[in-house]
C-alpha cells in the first residue's frame, strides 16, 4: 500500500468525493481500490471482481455503473478488471501512462474516449502512510491522470463537454478535507453528525 502511495498512485478520498458529489460520475461502484483506502463516497467498493474484497457487495444484481481505478494495478490485474467493459455499458476508468497496460489502453480507446486529463501536480494523491495514520493531507500527483468514459457514459459531444466542465471545477486542497455529507453511504447518513470518537476509532484501527 505504501509503495503505491510513494509513487503518488493513490487518489485521495477528497478527489473521489469531489467527482461523485458534483454528479460527474453517477456510479454505483468503484473497482480497483485497496479496501484500506477505498473512497466511502461510493455505495460499493471492491478490489476485484474475483474476491469481492471490500464492502457493499450484497447486491441483488451486479452494479451497472462502475468506475475502474487502474492507477496502481498491475498489467494482469488491469486486464482482469477490464474484461467486462463494453462500449454501450456505463463505466469510467482512471489511469496513468506509466502503469497503463497497452492491451487495456487499446480496449479503452476502442470502447470509450478520454473525458479529461488531470495534469501533473494536481493535489489529488494521498500522502504516504495516510491509511495507517488516518490523515487526510493530499500531495501533488507525480504524473498526469487520465479519466476515460465509455461510449454509453459520454454518448454525445454536449454530454462529454459537460463532464469535462464539471471535472474542471472540482475543489481539491492540500488538507484533503471532505465536507460533512450526511448522505454518505457508509457514514451515519441521515443520523447524528459523527463525533470526535469516530475519527479517533479510525486512527486507532490504523495503528494495529
Amino acid at each position: 500500500m505504501e509503495k503505491d502511495e510513494a509513487t503518488k498512485g493513490v487518489a485521495t478520498s477528497q478527489f473521489w468525493h469531489g467527482i461523485r458529489a458534483a454528479r460527474v460520475l453517477d456510479a454505483e461502484c468503484i473497482v480497483g481500490c485497496n479496501p484500506l483506502v477505498a473512497p466511502s463516497s461510493f455505495p460499493v467498493a471492491i478490489r476485484c471482481w474475483g474476491t469481492l474484497e471490500g464492502w457493499g457487495h450484497q447486491w441483488a444484481a451486479p452494479p451497472s455503473r462502475v468506475v475502474y481505478n487502474l492507477l496502481a494495478q498491475s498489467p494482469e490485474e488491469q486486464r482482469q478488471l477490464c474484461r467486462p467493459l463494453a462500449a454501450d455499458g456505463i463505466w469510467w476508468a482512471l489511469t496513468r501512462e506509466s502503469t497503463l497496460d497497452r492491451e487495456v489502453k487499446s480496449v479503452l480507446q476502442q470502447r470509450g474516449c478520454v473525458v479529461t486529463v488531470f495534469k501533473r501536480g494536481t493535489p489529488a494523491a494521498a500522502t504516504k502512510g495516510s491509511w495507517r495514520t488516518a490523515t487526510l493531507k493530499a500531495t501533488k500527483s507525480r504524473e498526469a491522470w487520465t479519466l476515460w468514459a465509455s461510449s454509453g457514459a459520454a454518448a454525445s459531444a454536449p454530454r462529454l463537454s459537460d463532464l469535462k466542465r464539471r471535472l474542471d471545477h472540482i475543489r481539491l486542497t492540500k488538507d484533503g478535507v471532505i465536507p460533512l455529507d450526511l448522505a454518505c453511504p457508509i457514514s451515519p447518513g441521515g443520523g447524528p453528525r459523527p463525533g470526535r470518537g469516530c475519527l479517533q476509532a479510525r486512527r486507532n484501527y490504523g495503528r494495529h
